[in-house]
């Protein structure tokens, strides 16, 4: 709800959809990951943005908070899709900068010790706490890069 009036705010003024306004257009578009076409368009954009960002874990949030999915569910699928993503991006820079394994493996041992204190939490709460924390991630993390591409031109 809050993407959309997001968007519709942000279009108001100008009546049309612009390319200005892709995240939130992106919101709007209740992606579910279940979906196999969903779950395609999502390995695209996350595989573009990892190429061009480094890390494309809040786009890739974008489609898990519209699911059916168990936070469980969400947690494994995010944490396989992490894994592989960090692995390929690790052992590509470990070989083109010449770094040798010992960065790959200590990513790889932070990563593991994560996932085994976020399974702690997860089993705390409830499936619509959990999906409306992502929400509130998903919106701060926004709002902060927004912040930052403000003031790089103020």
């Amino acid at each position: 709800m809050i993407c959309y009036l997001f968007a519709l705010s942000t279009c108001l003024p100008c009546r049309k959809l612009r390319l200005c306004h892709f995240w939130s257009a992106l919101c709007c578009l209740h992606l579910d990951i279940s979906r196999p076409s969903t779950a395609l368009f999502c390995g695209l954009l996350v595989t573009g943005v990892q190429m061009l960002a480094g890390h494309p874990g809040p786009v890739l949030d974008i489609f898990y908070v519209n699911t059916t999915l168990s936070r469980q569910q969400i947690l494994g699928t995010k944490a396989t899709t992490q894994a592989l993503e960090h692995i390929i991006k690790c052992g590509y820079y470990a070989l083109a900068l010449n770094l040798g394994l010992a960065l790959p493996l200590a990513v790889h041992v932070a990563a593991v010790l994560g996932n085994w204190l976020d399974s702690h939490i997860v089993t705390h709460i409830n499936d619509d706490h959990f999906k409306r924390m992502g929400r509130y991630v998903i919106i701060i993390i926004g709002a902060v890069y927004i912040a930052k591409g403000m003031s790089t031109y103020l």
